[in-house]
């Protein structure tokens, strides 16, 4: 009887889906996205626009490092640092070194964190949303001009 029961319980599982608490770690649990950026800005302590300068693994996770284009809200600086999960499989925001994105994130200056639950997007399709938030914050007749790569190359 005690085997029939261990049956059971297993097909109860298996028809009903992975409980919660057996869900794998690359499940995200992610609020949707809002359709307009100034909504979506109203769930995050930052937004801006930067370029990744460097990503560095540190214990677990990565450091991205952007050189920045332009804020929206939250801290300021020619350079921000955001940390996202590193683990395979897990919930980070992958970044590529030299491409340019629109992100959101959490946190002080010294402690921003973002993921892919946020609405991290290449900068290169983030022209609606980028728009949206220049009007939002008062930017709409300077409009966010991109620097070209070899341009910051030469600069430094």
């Amino acid at each position: 009887m005690r085997k029939l029961s261990g049956l059971l319980a297993v097909g109860l599982v298996g028809a009903l889906g992975v409980p919660a608490w057996a869900a794998p770690p690359e499940a995200c649990a992610c609020r949707p996205r809002s359709d307009h950026a100034v909504e979506e800005l109203g769930h995050h302590k930052s937004a801006f626009a930067g370029r990744v300068k460097d990503v560095r693994e540190e214990g677990g996770s990565l450091l991205v490092t952007f050189d920045v284009h332009r804020v929206w809200k939250g801290p300021r600086g020619k350079q921000l640092t955001v940390k996202t999960d590193g683990a395979a499989g897990a919930c980070g925001y992958v970044f590529e070194t030299g491409k340019d994105y629109l992100v959101y994130a959490d946190g002080e200056k010294g402690a921003l964190a973002t993921d892919r639950c946020a609405a991290n997007s290449d900068l290169a399709d983030a022209g609606r949303a980028v728009r949206q938030l220049d009007l939002h914050t008062g930017r709409g007749a300077t409009p966010l001009q991109i620097p070209d790569r070899e341009a910051v190359s030469a600069r430094r």
